[in-house]
């Protein structure tokens, strides 16, 4: 009977482990994605106002809508770039510079999914340039 405990345990700390892997890899994910929506919209709207919307489309709950605004501010901080209240300074171009530059193949369909929805939403909005520029940041994901 010990034996059958110290096995449960083994698979579930493993299981735990493998829970939490799998949480900062869709954690870095996110961010890797508001930073590239940041960076389209800077010049129309603020840093808050893009992880607002990124948030609210994607149905984030407050938990993870708060660790992805700080991990995406963090990263605009090793950049050396500030976020304004009008917007924030342009970001780089490619996503060579983040952190998490190894994207694997199967996140890439959960790219398209995550930009497919914000065209789904962002359609029959007034800002066309906005709307532009997001439909820009799907297709760069496809």
């Amino acid at each position: 009977m010990p034996l059958t405990r110290n096995n449960s345990r083994l698979s579930q700390r493993q299981i735990d482990l493998t829970t939490a892997v799998c949480q900062e890899r869709l954690l870095a994910t996110h961010v890797r994605h508001v930073l590239a929506l940041v960076d389209l919209v800077s010049d129309q709207l603020p840093f808050d106002s893009a992880v607002d919307i990124y948030v609210r489309v994607l149905r984030l709950n407050p938990e993870q809508a708060r660790n992805v605004a700080s991990r995406a501010l963090a990263a605009l901080g090793q950049r050396g770039v500030v976020p304004a209240r009008e917007g924030v300074a342009p970001i780089a171009e490619s996503d060579d510079e983040l952190p998490d530059g190894s994207a694997d193949e199967g996140l890439r369909g959960r790219s398209e999914q995550t930009f497919a929805r914000f065209r789904r939403r962002i359609r029959g909005r007034v800002q066309e340039d906005l709307r532009h520029r997001i439909n820009l940041a799907a297709a760069r994901a496809e």
